[in-house]
């Protein structure tokens, strides 16, 4: 199937992060533009969830956050009270950072545990909740693994990589729906940048896509 505007803009979780650090009134003009499409969510670094919210929410839009990030070097009672403050400040959905350490340590029943707060927290509270799993720094073996612990938790959705310099590849998408097609649904994070990405996710099987340069892809795709 072709991939036009209209398929693509509800899939696209639309960030700022080709801009580091950016100032109130560049966040602001980022979001308000980002107001004028259908995309699936904008995502708010967490000091700036309050202000998407407050510009999203009046017109029925979504706002995602980042927790944990980008490498889940925080403690559990840190991370949870991250997530209580986002879901508070107005997130509709949660992006949170399975514990890359503990996990590529081989303790996986503790990176297992400290997921399990932030699922019931996010049921709880009606919040979409996606695991960022880390899959350019993991082996196929430890990519199912990954997959499977999400699986198993009731994670409703996996987030292949947080960026910073991670790109995602059509393979890793292609590898979890290969293994875990219906039981759970992966975004492509990370090098998204151009029409010709998002199409290569989309025919891998993505469900959502992460992107900082939201508008550019769409100008690149037909109606």
């Amino acid at each position: 199937m072709k991939l036009t505007k209209s398929r693509l803009e509800p899939m696209i979780d639309a960030s700022i992060g080709n801009k580091p650090a950016p100032m109130l009134e560049e966040f602001r003009g980022f979001v308000k533009q980002t107001s004028g499409y259908g995309f699936a969510v904008t995502l708010a670094e967490p000091y700036y969830v309050k202000t998407a919210a407050e510009i999203l929410h009046p017109l029925g839009k979504k706002v995602c956050t980042v927790l944990s990030y980008p490498l889940a070097g925080m403690t559990h009672e840190t991370k949870m009270l991250q997530a209580r403050t986002a879901i508070a400040d107005g997130a509709d959905e949660l992006d949170i950072s399975m514990d890359l350490s503990l996990f590529l340590s081989g303790r996986y029943e503790e990176a297992k545990e400290d997921m399990k707060g932030f699922v019931h927290l996010t049921q709880e509270h009606n919040v979409l909740m996606k695991m960022i799993y880390f899959a350019s720094r993991l082996s196929a073996d430890d990519q199912k693994r990954a997959a499977q612990m999400a699986v198993e938790l009731g994670i409703p959705f996996l987030k292949t990589n947080p960026g910073f310099g991670a790109v995602t590849t059509p393979g890793q998408i292609r590898f979890i729906k290969q293994h875990y097609a219906g039981m759970i649904q992966v975004m492509a994070s990370g090098g998204v940048r151009t029409a010709e990405d998002a199409m290569a996710m989309v025919e891998a099987g993505a469900d959502r896509i992460a992107t900082s340069t939201p508008f550019r892809i769409l100008e690149q795709l037909p109606e």
